[in-house]
């Protein structure tokens, strides 16, 4: 989350609610005048909290069902995958990677995921005999969680849909890019422009 898209947020809200907007100012005080990293870390989650209860609050009551069990499906199936797996595998909405033992790397593996295309493997330098095992450990991550990663991707595809452009506002006084400021802001993975376009115009 960026502090510039919570600005932006703030702006909107004096327009839309000043009170909440009051209430997004003071947080963004607090956390900008707070010196302990411990404590402005929370902080800064409570801001987070506080725009994605906004954010909940401007759609419809199926809609914001419907984002929310999707979530938690999302979340409980990776959870119980990593759990199976038991060898590091992190399961998340751009891919799976899994972690590096080597103290200047961050993961040694990484399974690359899109909308409509789900997990898949990159190229590798077969020649080089790291990269070689590489690709063998990762093909095994997939041949043997096919079913189940097929379908994380479904979920996955499911929740990028409802934020890129099925979401529902509860209320006309509300605009759209308001919403749209407020995926962003919270960081939401949407659909690429491409994607979009192509589903746009199916529905047409």
């Amino acid at each position: 989350m960026k502090i510039e898209n919570v600005y932006a947020v703030l702006d909107e809200l004096e327009i839309l609610h000043p009170r909440k907007a009051k209430r997004l100012h003071t947080l963004i005080e607090n956390y900008e005048l707070e010196e302990d990293e411990d404590k402005k870390k929370k902080r800064w989650n409570r801001i987070r909290n506080y725009i994605y209860g906004i954010f909940r609050s401007c759609l419809t009551r199926e809609c914001r069902k419907e984002l929310e069990n999707t979530s938690i499906l999302i979340s409980e199936e990776s959870y119980t995958l990593e759990e199976q797996v038991k060898n590091g595998w992190l399961i998340f909405t751009d891919g799976a990677r899994r972690l590096s033992s080597e103290p200047n790397e961050t993961y040694s593996n990484f399974i690359p995921r899109e909308y409509k295309k789900g997990f898949y493997l990159q190229k590798h330098d077969y020649s080089n005999e790291n990269e070689k095992q590489k690709f063998l450990d990762e093909l095994k991550f997939l041949t043997n969680n096919k079913i189940m990663l097929g379908y994380l991707s479904d979920l996955m595809d499911r929740k990028q849909e409802i934020i890129t452009y099925d979401f529902e506002v509860n209320n006309e006084a509300i605009p759209r890019k308001f919403v749209e400021l407020l995926i962003t802001t919270l960081g939401y993975v949407r659909i690429p422009n491409k994607e979009k376009e192509e589903n746009n115009n199916k529905a047409k």
